[in-house]
């Protein structure tokens, strides 16, 4: 079954960008109310507690809930890229998000935006940012098929890290329980 009609992670306007939020709280609000969540697939690190809501395991698509943890955790200082392409509206809180080019020589920086409670991003697979949240950050994203087979992370001279391997971001599988209490206390988004 496919979820989206049509490829959300191409270009996308305003209008489409407008349309996909609205699904995406449609699609909250629903898993909320109704406490459904994808068994097995939901995780937590000190940094981030993601709540998988939806998974197509043939199209590998998911969407998911992230509440971000401490916000002095040091992997948000870190810069990261993803296998896979996503769209992320913030449900709770504000961030800082920047995007850094991969030519390391010239200025790295690309482009550093504020985004508060509303706000939709995209981010494209393979494209290096940072993430720096309010402590009290939800975002609901969904995530393309992955484009590459691993993630890595950056210092700030964009000298790579090794940090690509899942086992080492200290991440543990949440059990049915813990993720039933998560969702009974994640507000109605309107």
């Amino acid at each position: 079954m496919k979820l989206f009609k049509e490829d959300i992670f191409k270009d996308i306007t305003s209008s489409s960008r407008e349309a996909l939020k609205r699904e995406l709280l449609s699609i909250y609000n629903h898993c909320i109310e109704e406490r459904i969540f994808v068994s097995g697939r939901s995780e937590s690190n000190p940094f981030l507690t993601k709540i998988c809501l939806y998974y197509d395991k043939y199209e590998d698509i998911e969407i998911r809930v992230n509440i971000y943890g401490d916000k002095s955790y040091s992997y948000q200082e870190n810069l990261h890229d993803h296998k896979w392409s996503f769209i992320s509206t913030i449900l709770r809180g504000d961030l800082t998000h920047t995007i850094y080019k991969r030519d390391f020589k010239s200025n790295f920086i690309s482009d550093v935006n504020h985004l508060v409670c509303g706000d939709t991003y995209k981010l494209t697979a393979g494209q290096i940012h940072t993430v720096v949240p309010s402590n009290d950050l939800i975002t609901i994203l969904i995530r393309g098929p992955r484009v590459f087979e691993s993630w890595a992370m950056y210092d700030q001279q964009g000298s790579k890290l090794n940090f690509e391997s899942k086992s080492d971001s200290k991440s543990i599988i949440l059990s049915d329980r813990e993720v039933e209490c998560l969702i009974e206390n994640l507000p109605p988004i309107s």
